[in-house]
């Protein structure tokens, strides 16, 4: 793996200092990364498309839900996604190895991945993690994380080109412009 040095950057873009490479750093880390700062701050996001480490505060690694994509079905497939189509699986879900079963609703988002949302808000969710779900003791399935959806008062870094709010977190558009629609104005939107 090649080790490309890059910017450390705040939630607004403002360059902090520089990175070693990419593959060094994971959401959620704290030690090691270098930068010196008044108080503790930690990755909230790896960019590659831009070669760029996210760091923020502590509360900006909670996220109320997840994305997921490659899922598989260890229950039967029909079985479940009649549930889905009534409205969603009361599940027990771990993204962490060791982690106690969260509570969550699975459902199908528009775009056809599916969406994990927690009861309680949870930390350091990151793209590439494994994420299995449970009713009870039963494995009912799992996938890999893709994204996560940010709680009102934060920020999501989205993908290249898309236009996110930055009070809610909402894909705003998928590389243009749009009105706010009650979201926060357009010179706070993160791109």
């Amino acid at each position: 793996v090649k080790m490309i040095p890059g910017d450390f950057v705040d939630r607004a873009g403002h360059v902090l200092g520089r990175h070693k490479g990419l593959p060094c750093y994971t959401t959620g880390q704290r030690k090691g990364l270098g930068v010196a700062m008044a108080h503790p701050v930690y990755v909230t996001g790896v960019d590659a498309a831009n070669n760029t480490v996210h760091l923020g505060e502590a509360e900006d690694l909670t996220a109320t839900a997840l994305t997921a994509d490659d899922w598989i079905w260890s229950a039967p497939a029909d079985r479940m996604e009649a549930e889905l189509d009534a409205g969603g699986i009361r599940v027990g879900a771990k993204y962490r190895y060791r982690q106690k079963d969260q509570a969550a609703t699975l459902t199908r988002g528009e775009d056809g991945q599916m969406l994990l949302t927690f009861d309680e808000p949870q930390r350091a969710i990151a793209p590439g993690q494994a994420v299995v779900v449970y009713r009870g003791d039963v494995v009912l399935g799992g996938g890999t994380v893709t994204g996560e959806v940010i709680p009102a008062g934060c920020t999501s870094y989205g993908k290249a080109g898309d236009t996110l709010c930055v009070v809610c977190g909402e894909v705003l558009t998928e590389g243009g412009k749009t009105e706010p629609n009650g979201h926060a104005p357009e010179s706070d939107w993160v791109i």
